[in-house]
């Protein structure tokens, strides 16, 4: 189902894309939205909600949408259940064309903004005409990476929360959804955003809270797909962004290690490097991508 949605740009649409999440969480994540939405004032009736669904089975009925729009009753909620996984940059990318907007705020069902979140996003990025993407603070897991203490300045932003100025997220045609389909996009699609000439920045003051699997030294445990797809990611963001020697070297460990998950990550990568769909490896890859060992960009600790 999806409402008709006015071709006038808004001011902000929030995208949330769901795979198989418990409704629970969607409403929880819903909830904290509202109270977060309530703070941007009179542009909250120039706001509006766009939900994606690429799960198997859609898992919003009409009571539960209808359940949203109660806990939302001012701001404007569509839902689209797409019949097909269409990976998280090409889900984004369908609801950032179908709701036109100023500004783009993603954000996983599984994350709960602080109420001055939105408000410190859009503050930033209305402040500062280069900025063209700002991410928040990860709670109780802060992402390590660096940022400049005074400017905000960052290497990339997570996709996680992140707030993107429309014009640069279509000057650079969005999501890379045929080289990435669940993670390392929100890197490639912030090293594009700078390649353009805008900045990306991470804003502390801009709280999310995620749930995450963490083992006992407090160290997110992946499932076996997120392991594929971090695997696969660090290959094409090494191949994109012309690193031809961290290709090699990673084609080498996946491909003669036990992980199976790696090694189907290696094999997804070489038949995607065959198709001859990929984009061209960036030019200006050194101003640019940061690879700093298996980090992408330095990290604080």
């Amino acid at each position: 189902m999806v409402d008709h949605v006015d071709a006038h740009p808004q001011r902000l649409v929030v995208q949330v894309v769901l795979f198989e999440n418990p409704v629970s969480s969607v409403l929880r994540s819903m909830e904290a939205l509202s109270a977060a939405l309530a703070q941007v004032g009179d542009s909250r009736a120039s706001t509006r909600v766009a939900i994606g669904d690429c799960s198997p089975v859609p898992i919003l009925g009409k009571t539960e949408v209808d359940s949203l729009r109660e806990v939302m009753p001012d701001v404007p909620i569509s839902y689209e259940a797409f019949a097909a996984n269409l990976g998280h940059g090409g889900a984004h990318n369908w609801l950032a064309t179908a709701n036109p907007a100023d500004f783009i705020l993603i954000v996983k069902p599984d994350v709960v903004v602080a109420a001055t979140t939105i408000i410190r996003l859009l503050d930033l990025l209305e402040a500062h005409e280069t900025i063209g993407i700002v991410d928040g603070k990860q709670l109780p897991l802060e992402h390590p990476k660096t940022f400049d203490r005074e400017t905000g300045a960052t290497s990339w932003c997570s996709g996680s929360l992140c707030l993107i100025r429309a014009t640069a997220f279509h000057a650079v045609n969005g999501f890379d959804s045929s080289a990435f389909f669940l993670l390392g996009d929100d890197v490639d699609l912030s090293w594009r955003i700078r390649e353009a000439g805008w900045q990306a920045c991470h804003h502390p003051g801009a709280l999310g809270f995620q749930d995450r699997r963490v083992g006992p030294t407090a160290a997110i445990v992946p499932n076996s797909t997120e392991r594929h797809h971090v695997a696969e990611s660090a290959l094409m963001l090494a191949h994109l962004w012309g690193d031809k020697a961290r290709v090699s070297e990673l084609l080498d460990e996946y491909e003669s290690g036990s992980d199976e998950s790696q090694k189907s990550a290696a094999d997804s990568f070489r038949r995607k490097l065959l198709s001859g769909t990929l984009r061209e490896p960036a030019a200006h890859r050194a101003a640019v991508a940061s690879f700093d060992g298996s980090n992408y960009g330095g990290h604080r600790w």
